[in-house]
């Protein structure tokens, strides 16, 4: 069979009533039908990245290291960088971990991560000044809202009068059970559901785009407003804050995070005429998750510069050789018989209050995320140590 008689037994899947070829609809029609045609199409895509962008990019120079161009062009405060982009290799696919395993430390070094845990759900617990956000960043976000969504039988909702220790053991209890459910059903309810709802919470993310994004596990437009119900009845006060922030960044056109990153917003609502009532109404745009995602990416970001500004001064970088930044998290490259020294050096700086983020909710020291520490001699097989 030709490649065109073969393309006339497919039909172009639509996103929003146009025809599109987009990865997250590929990954979709395959995980439903199984056909290896998407399943290879994808591969490709993925082979084609890797020949045509990552390997000429990332060329080793002369002294065998790769070199990128940092920049400053999101308005969050987040660096990008370019030739190569070393913020954007993917973990999540196979192909992307094949070509993370040949980014290797060199002999008698080793690459240490320190990445902050649940970092914008903390920051969104700071801005909201809600201790009980904080606290549910703090020990396992996704098990706990996983708790309030999950099937009758497998117990109680997790309350927040019980103490840590008991909360977390609930929590282990919660991921080995979704983990085990997984087999049967083949969604894992606190990775496939929970997450991406307590993820889309920082950033305001509207029901359609929740469902959009999740259809694999969340089975509805309706399914994800009732999701998000759910986590706006149990944190009031971060639902007042959002709808606060987005009506000032309506009524003044501009926010200004905490470390004076700034952005503009000219269209936070606009009109849209309903098809079914033939009348006009009020609707947000995307310039309102923008203004969220500002203020809750942008005060992450800023406390890890703060922290690792602090680690310059007194010559931690240098010593441990600083190689990158990645999201929410650090990656040094110690000597081998340097990695305990450096991840305890590290964790002295990351691990403590920012005096900089102070409320009520942070207490007069101010704001506590802590790092999870991962150690591995090349970036794809890294094993968490602390």
């Amino acid at each position: 069979m030709t490649n065109k008689a073969l393309a006339k037994l497919y039909e172009v899947p639509e996103l929003k009533g146009k025809e599109t070829s987009g990865a997250d609809e590929l990954e979709y029609l395959f995980d439903k039908t199984k056909d290896p045609v998407f399943g290879k199409t994808l591969e490709l895509r993925r082979l084609n990245t890797i020949i045509n962008n990552y390997i000429p990019n990332w060329k080793p120079q002369e002294d065998g290291r790769v070199r990128t161009t940092w920049g400053f062009k999101a308005a969050s405060g987040q660096l990008d960088s370019s030739r190569p982009n070393v913020l954007n290799i993917s973990k999540h696919t196979e192909i992307g971990k094949r070509f993370r395993r040949i980014i290797v430390a060199p002999e008698g070094y080793s690459f240490v991560e320190a990445d902050k845990k649940s970092f914008h759900v903390a920051s969104l617990g700071f801005l909201a000044n809600d201790n009980d956000y904080l606290r549910f960043a703090g020990l396992d976000p996704h098990s706990i809202f996983t708790s309030y969504i999950m099937p009758s039988n497998w117990g109680s909702s997790i309350g927040f009068n019980d103490s840590d220790s008991e909360i977390l053991g609930q929590c282990k209890e919660i991921k080995q059970r979704s983990k085990a459910e997984k087999k049967q059903t083949g969604i894992d309810i606190r990775q496939d559901v929970a997450k991406p709802c307590v993820l889309g919470n920082q950033l305001g993310l509207g029901p359609y785009k929740l469902w959009y994004k999740n259809r694999r596990s969340i089975k509805s437009k309706a399914h994800a407003a009732e999701l998000q119900e759910i986590i706006a009845k149990m944190f009031p006060k971060v639902e007042r804050w959002k709808e606060e922030t987005i009506e000032l960044a309506n009524r003044q056109t501009y926010l200004i995070d905490a470390w004076g990153h700034v952005q503009f917003f000219y269209e936070i609502y606009t009109w849209a005429k309903n098809k079914y009532t033939n009348r006009w109404e009020k609707k947000r745009t995307d310039e309102a998750e923008k203004a969220l995602a500002l203020m809750v990416q942008g005060t992450a970001f800023g406390m890890l510069r703060y922290q690792q500004k602090e680690m310059e001064e007194v010559g931690l970088n240098k010593r441990y050789n600083f190689v990158d930044t990645i999201h929410d998290s650090l990656v040094d490259m110690p000597k081998i018989h340097e990695i305990d020294e450096c991840i305890s050096d590290c964790i002295k700086y990351l691990d403590k209050p920012c005096p900089i983020l102070v409320n009520e909710a942070t207490g007069k020291e101010g704001l506590v995320v802590k790092v999870e520490v991962s150690v591995g001699k090349n970036l794809a097989d890294m094993e968490e140590v602390q």
